[in-house]
């Protein structure tokens, strides 16, 4: 006869995934409201029902082994659909409810992201939306391994699991102090301020900072960087102290030049403007409130 088939236990596979998310047990037992102690108890059960390790531990925390992340992909396939059926259910007893997990990159956040989302929440007051900020790489990790269900990325990021639709245009500007020799352009080049001056850069991480390097280099012109930082707001503060000159969304310098004496000055070259993505792992097959959340995005951005 046949091996039988292993039965879950769902209490046991969400602890798991949070103890992923979570790189410790302790943190995911506070997270959970349990003790460290029963968390470990239903992984050791769990891993000798499957008859594999799943954890490794180490002075990080733990990590899953290559079965551990096996398991995470259809632990996290299994939820959705059972997320999914949940929320079915519910649309049809009382009308459209649900959570949204939307992931996005700073620039879109700081843009007209806000009031759209406050334009949905109005149109479908029962639906909860999460919204977690990171960089576009972490935006489409997050969507194509499940932890979120849309996101808002740029899109010279690889996605090829993802359905993607397109969003707001985004310009990148120049900025300085408000008596640099470059304040007071109404546009400028790259190369006019790249071959003159250093800059206070983003993080090799960055999806504008490689943005901003790639055209340096096609051009054949310097990108010399004073320091880099991690942030935005960061880097407002630096070019406002004198460390250099900047290049951000003109969206995220522009509310912000009168308050910190900064002048902004917008692009001129082809490269500096471009549009942000709308992300998801299949809109048709999402629960309801992410899909209603991903078509009113994308009717927003085609109105403008």
């Amino acid at each position: 006869m046949g091996k039988s088939p292993t039965r879950f236990d769902l209490i046991s596979l969400r602890l798991f995934l949070t103890v992923i998310e979570e790189s410790s047990i302790t943190r995911a037992a506070t997270r959970e409201h349990v003790t460290a102690s029963a968390v470990s108890k239903r992984l050791s059960e769990l891993e000798a029902q499957l008859g594999v390790q799943l954890f490794e531990r180490r002075s990080s925390g733990v990590q899953p082994t290559a079965a551990g992340r096996a398991l995470e992909v259809d632990a996290r396939s299994m939820f959705a659909m059972l997320d999914r059926m949940q929320t079915v259910a519910a649309d049809y007893a009382s009308g459209v409810r649900g959570e949204v997990r939307l992931n996005a990159n700073a620039s879109s956040i700081v843009d007209t992201l806000p009031d759209e989302l406050r334009q949905f929440s109005r149109r479908h007051p029962h639906i909860q939306l999460r919204l977690d900020e990171g960089r576009s790489t972490e935006v489409v990790e997050a969507v194509t391994s499940g932890r979120a269900d849309v996101g808002i990325f740029v899109p010279n990021i690889p996605a090829p699991e993802l359905e993607t639709a397109p969003y707001r245009k985004v310009t990148l500007a120049l900025i300085t102090p408000s008596d640099h020799p470059l304040a007071g352009h109404e546009r400028l080049s790259f190369s006019d301020a790249a071959t003159a001056y250093d800059f206070v850069g983003l993080s090799e991480g960055s999806s504008i900072g490689t943005r901003i390097r790639s055209a340096a280099a096609n051009m054949g012109i310097p990108y010399r960087t004073a320091m880099q930082v991690t942030t935005f707001e960061a880097l407002r503060r630096m070019v406002q102290a004198g460390m250099g000159i900047g290049i951000l969304p003109e969206s995220c310098s522009a509310p912000y030049a009168e308050q910190l004496g900064l002048s902004c000055i917008p692009l001129a070259d082809e490269w500096a403007s471009y549009h942000l993505s709308l992300c998801a792992r299949k809109v048709d097959a999402l629960p309801t409130a992410p899909r209603l959340l991903f078509q009113f995005l994308s009717e927003q951005a085609a109105e403008t």
